[in-house]
């Protein structure tokens, strides 16, 4: 390789990490505020109710202890 096609060889490497790195940075950006919403809406405290009306019920008895 001559002088100036190791130059240009490196030049081309240098763009495709300048390229990767931008595309990595915009995917951990958009995740991250992927994740923001989501935890914003589970700090939400108008999450909606659990539905009453299910095929299941639980019912809780209180618990008896004997000594």
């Amino acid at each position: 390789m001559t002088e100036n096609g190791g130059q240009l060889f490196a030049l081309g490497l240098i763009e495709q990490l300048r390229l990767e790195c931008r595309e990595l940075w915009g995917t951990s950006s958009t995740l991250y505020h992927r994740v923001d919403a989501l935890l914003r809406e589970l700090a939400n405290p108008n999450l909606h109710d659990i539905p009453t009306r299910l095929p299941f019920r639980v019912e809780l008895y209180p618990q008896i202890i004997c000594e």
